[in-house]
């Protein structure tokens, strides 16, 4: 089983930050203002679930990490969530299939299960959120997890 100290620092910064792109992707998808304080509400419950499986090994120690995952290229570029985020996502795949690729699964699943809570806070899954999370399962290297 891996750890963080299996990773560079910087391959850490992109495996915690294409966890959290991905779930400001599915927020931005259907924006609302009201709306945003509940998907955070509801990423941050699904990170501290993470956080709090003893079972979750390499993603527990990513989800107590994603709080500081603050991406400066898309405070700069906010139009380019989409963007950044599957490229990121890919970066990260790229990554683990290098150097854990027993670990790919475990974070295809936290990355999906952070985007599709964030899309279910408010009254279900849009369609907007719908196609975000689309494209972030085919990022990851896959279809619907």
């Amino acid at each position: 089983m891996a750890t963080k100290s299996d990773f560079t620092a910087e391959e850490w910064q992109i495996l915690a930050w294409a966890a959290a792109d991905a779930q400001r992707y599915v927020s931005h998808a259907h924006r609302g203002f009201l709306e945003s304080f509940r998907e955070a509400g509801a990423a941050e419950e699904f990170v501290d679930a993470v956080v709090l499986d003893p079972e979750a090994g390499l993603m527990r120690e990513l989800a107590g990490d994603l709080g500081i995952a603050r991406d400066p290229e898309l405070k700069a570029r906010p139009k380019a969530v989409a963007e950044v985020a599957t490229a990121r996502l890919r970066e990260a795949v790229a990554i683990l299939q290098a150097k854990a690729p027993e670990e790919l699964s475990g974070y295809g699943e936290m990355v999906l299960g952070l985007a599709k809570s964030t899309g279910a806070a408010v009254g279900g899954v849009s369609t907007e959120e719908a196609e975000a999370l689309a494209d972030i399962a085919a990022a990851l290297g896959g279809g619907e997890r």
